[in-house]
């Protein structure tokens, strides 16, 4: 027998701002990790507002890019700040991405 899941627009009142509620599915989950329940409510959000997958689609891979470009510098800040202190002096930036690689 196989678990029940299901995801929809839940609204309290007819004029009320709709609300994503989903049985069984990553975004009620506690035990995964919170960027995958942002990220995959925010692709339900734009499903059912647009009905189109290529949307979807579109905004899933924004989403990850910007993911990817923020995790990219958040790294990169914390080796440049690492390396400038095992070296206990103030570095040009070439050389420190020269450093990097």
């Amino acid at each position: 027998m196989a678990k029940k899941r299901y995801v929809g627009y839940k609204y309290e009142t007819l004029n009320s701002i709709p609300i994503i509620e989903g049985k069984g599915i990553e975004i009620v989950r506690r035990d995964g990790c919170e960027a995958t329940s942002k990220i995959m409510s925010k692709c339900l959000k734009v499903l059912f507002e647009t009905s189109d997958l290529s949307t979807v689609n579109f905004s899933f891979i924004n989403i990850m890019f910007l993911f990817g470009h923020f995790f990219f510098k958040y790294a990169l800040k914390n080796r440049l700040k690492l390396i400038c202190k095992s070296n206990g002096a103030k570095l040009r930036t070439a050389t420190l991405i020269s450093k990097l690689f």
